[in-house]
């Protein structure tokens, strides 16, 4: 998965689990990035069965400034319980326009 920085991408994300994400209490999606840590959550997400996609602004993406970096997704459950998915590799490109735009 990759996309430039600057942009504006919906990113969805497939979880492999037995678990339905729409019947869960939270779900959480942290993108890391050097130093740079972004969490969004349940109304910031469209969450589906197994996936759930979540929509970056020009100024989140721009402030990710290492061609790398790294998404999880965490869920609780009603209990207080809590899964996750391993982490995964992002690749951010390089923009010429580092600056946000209207």
């Amino acid at each position: 998965m990759s996309f430039p920085r600057g942009t504006t991408p919906t990113l969805t994300l497939t979880i492999e689990t037995n678990t339905d994400l729409r019947t869960v209490a939270h779900v959480y999606v942290t993108l890391k990035n050097g130093d740079n840590l972004l969490t969004k959550s349940d109304t910031d997400l469209t969450i589906g069965e197994h996936s759930v996609a979540l929509y970056l602004n020009q100024a989140e993406t721009l402030a990710m400034l290492s061609p790398t970096g790294y998404v999880q997704v965490n869920w609780t459950y009603a209990d207080g319980s809590r899964d996750a998915t391993v982490k995964a590799r992002i690749e951010i490109d390089d923009q010429l326009l580092m600056e946000v735009v209207p």
